[in-house]
């Protein structure tokens, strides 16, 4: 007042917006790959990527930089990754955002040591693995797994193993995602052949002999003769062996003797029956007495015979010396 008229003037003010930073959801990643990474940010000048471990970066300066694990970052299994954003001025506040990655290991796969089984038996597997998703066997051969996604299957060698005596067998430990290497270990598994052996054919002897054995075995590395009775051996280890029959032996009258053939883990036992015959006794009947002109039956007895036959030192004769009451009649 006195005056009137208002003054106007503008002025404008800009408003810088403050910065937004995002370094992407938590995610996993193979050990023997870089990840890369998927940060977004707004408003800034620029970005910078940063770990607490000792992985690097092919540009930390991009937001979709690849990050590749060091050594203690595997070894821990994860690592925090920051992604910083720098504000336009006139913003001063920097703003950060976190992402961890969890890395996961290679798988490693043991198939176990070189074995050997004799052809007849299985083989129970003793596999290992680590950082796997599941495990599975494979052979070269044509046998047969009981379950191939066990660590302890069983193994039943088949015919073409037999015959080539060896076969490798594949243990594989599958990687879990988002590890895609597989690792497989081998193991070489030696089939040896089973012996063959015949003990020879029955056969009898006398209680006072003895008996040479006949055996025959191939494919082995020693064999020995056993018994069911009493008697020995002169040498067991021998296919050829003789047998002297034992007193239990000789009162049961027969004996089983096995002949077993070894080859390494392999054995293959055959068996004969040895009868054996007692000697036979024998008694004439007790002294008597007749008058010149009588006959006489005779009263003898035998055990463990065959046939009996009476003999006179004189000129009597027999109705029939074949027989153990014979009749006598005596001579001039």
């Amino acid at each position: 007042a006195p005056c009137a008229s208002d003054a106007t003037d503008i002025m404008t003010l800009t408003i810088q917006s403050a910065v937004i930073v995002n370094a992407g959801p938590d995610d996993s990643s193979c050990e023997n790959i870089p990840y890369v990474l998927s940060g977004t940010a707004s408003n800034m000048t620029s970005i910078l990527w940063t770990t607490v471990g000792d992985g690097s970066f092919d540009d930390p300066s991009l937001l979709t930089a690849a990050y590749t694990p060091g050594p203690n970052d595997i070894l821990n299994g994860s690592i925090d990754l920051s992604l910083t954003a720098y504000p336009i001025v006139p913003c001063t506040v920097d703003t950060s955002d976190l992402m961890t990655l969890t890395i996961q290991l290679l798988p490693t796969a043991d198939a176990g040591l070189n074995d050997t089984i004799c052809e007849i038996d299985t083989f129970t597997l003793l596999g290992t693995a680590t950082n796997e998703q599941s495990v599975l066997w494979a052979t070269s051969g044509d046998g047969v797994f009981d379950d191939v996604t066990l660590y302890d299957a069983t193994y039943s060698p088949g015919i073409n193993d037999i015959i080539n005596g060896t076969v490798d067998l594949s243990f594989t430990a599958i990687a879990t995602a988002p590890c895609a290497v597989d690792d497989t270990d081998i193991m070489t598994l030696v089939i040896q052949g089973m012996p063959t052996v015949d003990a020879g054919p029955n056969g009898s002897i006398c209680e006072n002999t003895s008996c040479t054995l006949v055996g025959t075995a191939l494919n082995y590395q020693s064999v020995l003769w056993t018994t069911s009775g009493d008697g020995t051996f002169d040498d067991a280890t021998l296919l050829a062996a003789t047998y002297i029959p034992g007193t239990n032996d000789i009162s049961n009258d027969t004996v089983y003797l096995s002949l077993t053939a070894y080859a390494f883990l392999c054995e293959l036992a055959d068996t004969m029956t040895l009868i054996i015959q007692s000697l036979p006794t024998v008694d004439a009947g007790p002294d008597y007495l007749i008058c010149e002109d009588n006959s006489y039956t005779l009263s003898g007895s035998a055990t463990n015979d065959q046939s009996v036959l009476w003999t006179t030192l004189g000129d009597g004769t027999f109705d029939d010396d074949s027989l153990y009451d014979a009749t006598y009649t005596t001579g001039t």
